[in-house]
C-alpha cells in the first residue's frame, strides 16, 4: 500500500480522484492500492523555548522570562520537534503516524517549494518513519500534470538541499525571534509594547517602514522655479519647458525676458519607440499588481491565488520566476485554446494563435523551483467566484494575453528651440502606431496604475513643426514647483523594495531580496496584527510602538536589512547546494550571541523616540503655562514642566487614527490648526480636514465653501 500525503485536504481530495482512491475513511482516501491523507498546514513545528527540560526549569524551578534571561542566547542541539495542540490536527497527526507505519512507500505530495518539502519533513521525522519516499512535484492540480507527475516521481534524496534551505529558515528564525524577543521584551517592554517582538525579517522589514516614514515627516520642501512658454504654430499651439531649473524666480525670470516675441525651431528628433511585452506574474508581482490598482492586500492576493490554484484555475502561486520552461509551449496553446472560448477575448487570442508564439517568456534558466503564474486551461464559473477571485484570475488571465502579444509601437517627437549658448527649451509628444499589448485591458473601469504596463500613459500628439520654423510666443511664465519628500511605503512599494534588497548593496552583483515570495505577505500581516503598523488608506504608517522598537534595533545587526538580505542570500545558495546547513546555523548562532549581548549594553530609552530631528525642532511654548516647551515622547507632546509636577499640559499623538507630527503641534499652537491632513472614516472612506485647537482639545474642522455669488 502506498501513502501519499498533501498539504491540504482539497488537494488530496483531487488526488484522491485522479488515482482511484474513492472511499472515504477517518482522515483519508482509500483505494486501488493507494491511501491519500493531508497535512493540514504545519501540523509539526520546533518547540517552544521553556519545552527544553535543560532551560525550563532550574532546580525543578519553573524560569520567568526575568529569570532566563541571563542564560541567552540558548541555542538547541539538536532542535525538539512538537505535534500541534489542538486536538483535531493532534488527531489528523496520528492518523498519519499510522498510515506511515503501515505504507511500503511514501509520495510526498504537499506543496511543491520550501515551506511544503518542510512540512512534510517534520512530521516524518517525529513519526521516525525510516520508510522510503518519492517527491510528486507539480506545477498545478490538472489531472495532465498529476499523470505527468506520477509517472516521473522522483527520489525523495533529490530534495535534501530544498529541505536543508527550509530547515535553516525555520531554526535561525527560531534561534532570532525566541531569543532576541525574550531578551528586549525582559528589558525594555512596558504597558505600550507588552512584548517586543523581535524577527530576522520582520524586524528589517519594520525598520525600512519607520524610516521612510521618519524621512517623509522630516523632509524640507524646496521650491525650484521653471521658465515655460506657450508657442503657437501654423498648424496649432503648444508649451515648451527649460531644459533646467533654477532655484530662485529672478534667475527663471532672466531666461524668459531674453526671448521676444518669436522663436525658432533648432532641432526635430523623430524616432519609433517599440516597447517589448511585460513578463508574466510571479507570486510578488501579481501581489504590488493587485495592491496598487484593487487596493488588494498581499496576503489577501496570496490567499486568493492558491484558492484559484486548488480549484484547478492557475498555476503553483509561490513562485519568484517571470518566465516559463522551455518545453511548456503546448501547455500554452491550450490556455489559449480556453481563453478562446470566452467571447471577449476571442479576437486578440486569435490573433496570438495565428502565428508563431514568441519565445520571450519561454527562458529554463531564469526558471528556478517553479514557472510563472498562468492559466490552467481549466474553464471556470466566474459567476461563482468572490469578487477578489475575479480580480486576481483575470488580471492572471489579462497578463498572460498581454505578454504573448505583439509590442507596442509609439512614434516620438521631440521638438528643441535653442537660445544663447547653451540654453535650451524642449517639448516631446508621442503618437502609437500599434497599440500591441497595451491594447488588452480587461478593466476597463480601474486606472492604469502598474509600472510595468505604462510608464507614460498620455499621449500628446504635436503640431507638424519643421527645424527652422519660426513659432510666436503666446504666454510666458514661470512654473514654481516644490522637491517630493519620498513617498510613504504601500504594500506594492514594499513588497519591491523587499524583492530588490540586494539593491541595498554595494558589494555584490546578485539580486536577492529578504523574505520569499511565500511569507512576504505574512510579514507584512505580523507587523499590522502587532500594532507596529497601522493602514492609513494605501500607506503602512508606524505606530508609536513600531517607531519604539525601531529606535531599539535600527542600529543593531538584527535590524539592518543588508544582513538579512545577505542570509536570504545564503539560504538561496543552501536550496542548490553551494552552501552548508550547518555553516548557516552557526552564523546565525554567532549573531544571536552578539545582538544578545549587545541589547544587555545598550541604554537606548525608547521613551524617547521622536519623529523629528532635534536638530529641526524650534521650540514651541507650552500654551497652558507659558514657561516650558513642548517636547516629544512615546505618546504624546507635554510641557517639559511635567516633571516638577508645574504644568501637565499634553497633546497626545493619536487623533481620528493619524499619529501627530512635530510640525502638525507647532502649527496647531503657534496657529490654532493644522493643515489639511487626509483621514479615513470607519468605513474606510477618504476625506480631508484641518485639526484645530480649541480650549485645550483637538476638534476635526473641515474647509468652509463659501456660496459663488451672482
Amino acid at each position: 500500500m502506498k501513502t501519499v500525503i498533501a498539504e491540504k485536504p482539497s488537494v488530496a481530495r483531487s488526488i484522491a480522484e485522479f488515482l482511484g482512491a474513492t472511499n472515504k475513511m477517518d482522515g483519508y482516501f482509500e483505494g486501488n492500492g493507494y491511501r491519500v491523507t493531508w497535512a493540514i498546514g504545519h501540523l509539526v513545528s520546533l518547540a517552544e523555548l521553556d519545552t527544553y527540560p535543560s532551560f525550563g526549569e532550574v532546580n525543578g524551578q519553573k524560569q520567568t522570562w526575568a529569570s532566563s534571561i541571563q542564560r541567552l542566547p540558548y541555542i538547541p542541539t539538536p532542535f525538539k520537534l512538537d505535534c500541534s495542540k489542538d486536538p483535531g490536527l493532534r488527531s489528523q497527526y496520528f492518523k498519519i503516524k499510522s498510515l506511515f507505519e503501515s505504507a511500503n512507500e511514501i509520495i510526498v505530495a504537499t506543496d511543491a517549494g520550501q515551506e511544503g518539502e518542510l512540512i512534510f519533513r517534520y512530521i516524518y521525522a517525529l513519526t521516525g518513519s525510516r520508510k522510503p519516499f518519492k517527491r510528486l512535484w507539480i506545477s498545478s492540480l490538472t489531472n495532465e500534470a498529476f499523470q505527468k507527475g506520477f509517472s516521473n516521481l522522483k527520489p525523495g534524496r533529490d530534495y535534501n538541499n530544498l529541505y536543508y534551505a527550509a530547515k535553516g529558515r525555520s531554526e535561525s528564525d527560531w534561534i532570532l525571534g525566541i531569543n532576541l524577543t525574550r531578551v528586549y521584551t525582559v528589558k525594555y517592554a512596558n504597558s505600550d509594547i507588552k512584548v517586543v517582538s523581535i524577527g530576522r525579517v520582520q524586524t528589517p522589514t519594520l525598520n525600512l517602514i519607520c524610516q521612510r516614514y521618519l524621512d517623509n515627516v522630516n523632509f524640507k520642501k524646496t521650491a525650484f522655479f521653471t521658465p515655460t512658454l506657450l508657442l503657437k504654430h501654423q498648424h496649432g499651439m503648444f508649451p515648451v519647458k527649460y531644459h533646467k531649473q533654477f532655484a530662485t524666480n529672478e534667475e527663471a525670470e532672466a531666461v524668459l525676458s531674453s526671448i521676444g516675441g518669436s522663436i525658432v525651431c533648432t532641432g526635430v528628433d523623430k524616432s519609433i519607440v517599440k516597447t517589448a511585452p511585460p513578463k508574466l506574474f510571479s507570486l510578488t508581482h501579481l501581489q504590488q499588481h493587485a495592491n496598487k490598482k484593487f487596493s488588494i492586500s498581499a496576503q489577501t492576493t496570496l490567499d486568493t491565488l492558491q484558492s484559484l490554484y486548488e480549484a484547478k484555475y492557475v498555476t503553483y502561486p509561490r513562485t519568484d520566476s517571470n518566465y516559463l520552461s522551455d518545453d511548456m509551449e503546448d501547455d500554452v496553446i491550450k490556455s489559449f485554446q480556453f481563453l478562446k472560448t470566452l467571447g471577449s477575448l476571442s479576437g486578440p487570442v486569435t490573433s496570438i494563435l495565428s502565428k508563431k508564439l514568441s519565445r520571450a517568456p519561454f527562458d529554463n534558466s531564469k526558471v528556478t523551483d517553479h514557472h510563472a503564474i498562468i492559466p490552467t486551461g481549466v474553464k471556470p464559473d466566474l459567476g461563482k467566484m468572490t469578487k477578489e477571485q475575479q480580480l486576481i484570475f483575470l488580471s492572471v488571465v489579462e497578463r498572460f494575453i498581454q505578454t504573448f502579444s505583439d509590442e507596442c509601437v509609439e512614434s516620438k517627437t521631440v521638438l528643441s528651440f535653442k537660445i544663447g549658448l547653451d540654453g535650451l527649451f524642449r517639448v516631446g509628444g508621442k503618437v502609437i502606431i500599434q497599440n500591441g499589448w497595451k491594447a488588452i485591458n480587461l478593466f476597463s473601469e480601474f486606472a492604469v496604475d502598474d509600472d510595468d504596463l505604462s510608464p507614460d500613459d498620455e499621449n500628446t500628439s504635436l503640431p507638424d513643426v519643421k527645424e527652422g520654423d519660426t513659432c510666436f510666443v503666446e504666454k510666458k511664465e514661470v512654473h514654481k514647483g516644490f522637491t517630493t519628500p519620498p513617498q510613504l511605503f504601500t504594500e506594492a512599494s514594499l513588497l519591491k523594495q523587499m524583492e530588490n534588497a540586494s539593491d541595498t548593496l554595494d558589494d555584490t552583483e546578485e539580486k536577492f531580496g529578504i523574505g520569499t515570495p511565500a511569507t512576504r505577505a505574512n510579514i507584512i500581516e505580523t507587523i499590522l496584527k502587532r500594532f507596529f503598523i497601522k493602514r492609513e488608506g494605501k500607506k503602512l504608517i508606524p505606530t508609536q510602538a513600531g517607531l519604539s522598537v525601531y529606535k531599539l534595533t535600527h542600529n543593531e545587526l538584527i535590524g539592518k536589512i543588508q544582513l538579512t538580505a545577505k542570509f536570504e542570500e545564503k539560504l538561496k545558495l543552501i536550496s542548490s547546494g553551494e552552501y552548508s546547513y550547518s555553516t548557516f546555523i552557526n552564523e546565525i548562532s554567532s549573531l544571536a550571541a552578539t545582538s544578545v549581548l549587545s541589547v544587555y549594553t545598550n541604554e537606548v530609552d525608547p521613551n524617547t523616540i521622536s519623529m523629528t530631528s532635534q536638530t529641526d525642532k524650534e521650540k514651541v511654548l507650552c500654551p497652558a503655562c507659558k514657561k516650558g516647551s513642548l517636547t516629544e515622547n512615546l505618546k504624546g507632546f507635554g510641557c517639559t514642566e511635567f516633571k516638577s509636577g508645574a504644568c501637565k499640559y499634553v497633546i497626545w499623538k493619536e487623533f481620528r487614527g493619524r499619529t501627530l507630527t512635530y510640525t502638525n503641534v507647532k502649527d496647531l499652537v503657534l496657529k490654532g490648526k493644522t493643515k489639511k491632513l487626509a483621514f479615513h472614516s470607519k468605513e474606510g472612506k477618504p476625506y480631508e480636514a484641518f485639526i484645530v485647537l480649541k480650549e485645550g482639545k483637538l476638534q476635526i474642522e473641515f474647509e468652509k465653501k463659501f456660496p459663488v455669488k451672482a
